[in-house]
């Protein structure tokens, strides 16, 4: 006969076939997770006519596409993916209630999950809500069937009060920093906010609320699955492609006149690069920076240097921001590495924007001249390389001795 007790025991097994006694909750790869979780839920589908195997995680930790849509598809046809997001009581009932912000429990209707939960392992269907990202609320309801695998996920799909429920339980971890790469990346088109508006939400509401609610979930976890982000593939999403190559080389301005090249102006900026808390970005080939010049400021991420092309291309997303949300940032994201300053003149020739940059590095207060540099980018739309050869041809300039390292990975 199926009990609590003696589904807790062979999990302990299926999770520690040496037969370990003592309970203790272990960390895994995606892959391996994924193993351990697919033999926790047969044991649990062979058990009981309707399982709840409850998946959640940081927001933007990969717990619906990483981990719960794969648990879904290993045993359809006869698993479900129950959104806690669903749950959330809305914009209106928060304010009624004093609840802070989305990320706190409060905002879900926890006591309607629970009963949920309830007549779904006793077969009867519900009446689940759907709630709207756009709006902010509720929007209607459908009605959800029991079967033979249930899977509740969310931000607190493990949460204190649904543990009487849910037999299989799971926390999706990763690093902020790539939860705020994938959060910027998915939100943009999911919600009506800019990605400053995503970035300072992040800093100032998402990762204060995981911090206090979200990662103590993992006393109640069986397993965490460890899904980190992985800039090689995921930086696609950018969205943007931007190619440069740069000469260390100095040009008359007189003889770019007489080429053609339109001065546009100069200009000095002030990059200060950042490192998470717990990774070093140099080694994944990722950067992230914020720029400031003529009193604004924007953030930068890159993503890892495509392999193969005469040219450094890399996927980008950037944005301007404002000071508190530059503050906030830097608070929850991680360290100062390095600052490059540099006095670039800006030239226009022949459809592209080049510049000539008079660089220097600072590093633990020390400064270094790096020298002056031709730089010339092109955002990729199609295919660009053509059309930089060109003006590199126009200026003399031979791709072959370009330059592909960035100023930040110099001196």
């Amino acid at each position: 006969m199926f009990t609590k007790e003696n589904f807790e025991v062979r999990i302990v097994k299926c999770l520690y076939p040496w037969d370990r006694a003592e309970w203790k909750v272990m960390d895994y790869g995606l892959e391996p997770g994924l193993e351990i979780l697919f033999e926790m839920a047969t044991l649990l589908v062979g058990d009981e006519e309707v399982g709840i195997a409850a998946i959640a995680g940081g927001s933007a930790s990969g717990k619906t596409t990483g981990v719960s849509k794969k648990l879904r598809d290993e045993f359809a046809p006869s698993s479900a993916i129950l959104s806690i997001d669903d749950y959330l009581i809305g914009k209106r009932l928060m304010a009624l209630n004093s609840v802070p912000n989305f990320d706190h429990p409060k905002a879900y209707d926890m006591k309607l999950i629970a009963q949920h939960l309830a007549n779904l392992t006793q077969g009867q269907p519900v009446m689940k809500p759907i709630y709207s990202f756009k709006t902010g609320e509720r929007v209607g309801q459908e009605q959800f069937l029991p079967c033979k695998l249930i899977i509740p996920e969310g931000l607190f799909a493990i949460h204190d009060d649904l543990m009487e429920f849910t037999r299989v339980r799971v926390f999706v971890q990763i690093g902020t920093h790539g939860r705020l790469i994938r959060r910027i990346v998915r939100d943009v088109d999911r919600t009506d906010m800019t990605p400053a508006q995503i970035l300072d939400y992040f800093a100032s509401v998402v990762q204060p609320m995981h911090e206090k609610w979200v990662e103590k979930q993992t006393k109640n976890a069986h397993i965490i699955i460890q899904n980190e982000y992985q800039p090689d593939i995921e930086a696609e999403r950018a969205g943007l492609s931007e190619v440069q190559l740069k000469f260390r080389v100095k040009f008359d301005p007189e003889t770019l006149r007489r080429i053609g090249g339109e001065r546009l102006g100069a200009i000095r900026q002030r990059d200060t690069y950042f490192n998470p808390f717990d990774r070093d970005l140099s080694r994944t080939g990722e950067s992230l920076r914020i720029r400031e010049e003529l009193g604004s400021r924007s953030i930068t991420y890159k993503g890892p240097r495509k392999l193969g092309s005469d040219y450094r291309e890399r996927q980008k997303i950037e944005f301007e921001i404002n000071a508190k949300t530059m503050r906030n940032f830097i608070a929850i994201y991680g360290k100062q590495v390095k600052v490059i300053e540099k006095l670039r003149v800006l030239y226009h020739l022949d459809g592209l924007i080049f510049s000539v940059d008079k660089v220097i590095s600072i590093k633990n207060g020390a400064r270094t001249n790096l020298g002056t540099f031709v730089e010339i980018r092109a955002m990729k739309k199609g295919t660009v390389e053509p059309q930089i050869a060109e003006v590199l041809a126009r200026l003399g300039l031979d791709p072959a001795n370009g330059i592909q390292e960035a100023y930040v990975e110099m001196g």
